[in-house]
């Protein structure tokens, strides 16, 4: 049972919109993660060599070709945070699949946020050695569905889709129209798939590097700078920072790679610190991606108040109205109930059948944490678990 001062702290919560400090008891610190850096003359294991594979990589891996080779996938998806690894993993699948030749015929196209329909048919033509006469987009994707049916089996790698894509309107033959046709898609979001007609099935959520991954591509990246005894603790911090996404620990590591003077690691380390740039642009888009402001709203609440259980979400998203045209509490479950399915499958928060707990990364908490703070004037004061509320901050 919460303490009277604990639930008085967290209803201040209540009016995030028109307070400018909120009272965050034990919330506002982050567990540092910690590193072990090698044993000297430690040698690198067979599924860290070269810095590329990885245990939990390599599996993952091995589920999507086990998915592409089986008889009844059609379509099969990759999910995950943007910066996770989802282009660079179906990448090596892409190669996999040319150099074993598993297909007649292997292509991809980079989809974008914002897809271009004549790029993405002149992507898959050139792979195929298709000229287009044709100048509308119609009459381009007539020709391309006529050569992509010339193939008996073909996989069509469809990287970073956002939304559902048309794949009749491209030129792409699914389904029925070509039963040797086979889809292998990326997103940031789950749902996305499943609406492009993705199996639960075959849908593969990639997640982040576990802590020993994080730092040996990031030991293989940086090179020999990081065995130095003078840059080792700094480089394990940076490391840290990087939040197990490899694409921010390419970029750091690289960036790093040469410089054997710790004043250079302090400030990358403090510029990772201060405002998170590298990792953070890596959740933007995503969060700017949501599709209501409703939705951004309840995100940032879960953020500053954290790891709440959802019954107590409700309560507070009802006091604070964020759910409009909402009368009974059925209604505002249920509102909130999709909501949060939705953040699950953008990855902005932790799936979690059991505990009943909202939980997300602590780097996309922090993430969330800044844009309450810029854009809704919102203030955490850190504070001990055992500290109650001063009078003063109560009232």
């Amino acid at each position: 049972m919460r303490s009277l001062e604990r639930q008085i702290s967290l209803k201040m919560i209540l009016v995030v919109p028109m307070l400018d400090v909120i009272q965050v008891q034990g919330k506002g610190s982050f567990n540092r993660i910690g590193y072990l850096p090698p044993l000297d003359g430690e040698t690198s294991s067979s599924s860290t060599r070269g810095g590329e594979k990885y245990e939990t990589r390599e599996t993952f891996k091995e589920n999507i070709m086990n998915a592409l080779a089986h008889h009844n996938s059609c379509n099969i998806g990759v999910y995950g945070l943007g910066g996770v690894g989802k282009t660079t993993l179906v990448g090596e699948v892409f190669e996999i699949s040319k150099k074993q030749k598993l297909f007649d015929a292997v292509v991809k196209t980079h989809v974008t946020k914002n897809p271009d329909i004549k790029t993405i048919q002149g992507e898959i033509a050139d792979l195929l050695g298709l000229r287009f006469d044709e100048e509308t987009i119609l009459g381009r994707a007539h020709r391309l569905r006529q050569r992509i049916k010339m193939e008996k089996n073909i996989l069509i790698v469809l990287d970073d889709i956002w939304t559902i894509l048309d794949l009749n309107k491209v030129g792409i033959p699914f389904g029925n129209q070509h039963n040797g046709c086979k889809l292998l898609m990326t997103s940031r979001n789950k749902d996305v798939l499943l609406q492009m007609d993705v199996p639960k099935d075959f849908t593969f959520k990639l997640e982040l590097m576990s802590e020993d991954e994080t730092w040996s591509l990031f030991q293989f990246m940086a090179g020999d700078v990081v065995k130095d005894r003078n840059l080792q603790g700094l480089a394990i911090e940076v490391a840290q920072k990087c939040a197990g996404l490899p694409l921010v620990v390419v970029a750091v590591a690289r960036a790093l790679k040469d410089k054997w003077d710790v004043e250079s690691w302090k400030d990358e380390l403090t510029r990772l610190q201060s405002d998170h740039y590298t990792v953070f642009s890596a959740l933007k888009l995503s969060y700017d991606s949501l599709e209501s402001d409703q939705m951004k709203d309840i995100f940032l609440l879960f953020a500053v108040m954290a790891d709440e259980d959802v019954r107590y979400f409700l309560k507070v998203a009802m006091g604070l109205k964020i759910f409009k045209h909402i009368d009974t509490v059925d209604e505002a479950r249920n509102r909130l109930s999709s909501i949060i399915r939705s953040l699950e499958a953008a990855c902005l928060l932790l799936e979690d059948k059991t505990s009943g707990e909202i939980q997300m990364h602590d780097f996309v908490r922090e993430f969330a944490i800044s844009i309450a703070r810029r854009d809704k004037h919102v203030f955490l004061k850190k504070q001990s678990d055992e500290e109650c509320p001063s009078k003063s901050v109560l009232t």
